[in-house]
């Protein structure tokens, strides 16, 4: 229950705390194609363009030319219970790099994935399939548990 709570600094004493930042930024995949060199993200609401550019410089040391960023608004839902909820805003920022920088979105889902997850898919589907013969035998017993069968 107790936490450890750490002495006051004074000038001469050694620093205890690390202090990370309160902000956030996300790697977006583009809606629309963009030039190699224009990278996406999102990033949090209270961030200008100054705090992406040195974010993005000092902490990851990517060469930055210019950062615009956009405010989306949340889109409106209704929820189950009837009423409406609107989500929060987001803020995108478009990072310029250098002429000579270029950036690929990072494949996360390599060949070998996308072909366990297709031979998946296959197997469900004939899977599938076989409950539909199945069902298409027994037409007259639809309702029926298979343990009450002759």
């Amino acid at each position: 229950m107790a936490t450890k709570t750490y002495p006051l600094w004074r000038p001469g004493n050694p620093q205890l705390r690390i202090f990370l930042p309160d902000f956030y930024m996300k790697l977006v995949k583009p809606e629309r194609t963009l030039p190699p060199h224009i990278v996406q993200f999102e990033v949090d609401i209270r961030m200008s363009d100054t705090d992406v550019k040195n974010y993005l410089t000092k902490i990851y040391d990517v060469p930055v030319v210019d950062v615009r960023t956009v405010v989306k608004q949340g889109q409106y839902f209704r929820h189950p219970l009837g009423h409406e909820l609107r989500e929060p805003y987001k803020r995108v920022a478009f990072v310029t790099l250098e002429k000579n920088a270029k950036f690929s979105f990072p494949n996360l889902f390599p060949a070998i994935a996308q072909q366990e997850k297709k031979r998946e898919e296959t197997q469900f589907n004939d899977m599938m399939e076989q409950a539909k013969v199945q069902r298409q035998r027994h037409w007259d017993r639809a309702g029926a548990p298979t343990w009450f069968s002759a």
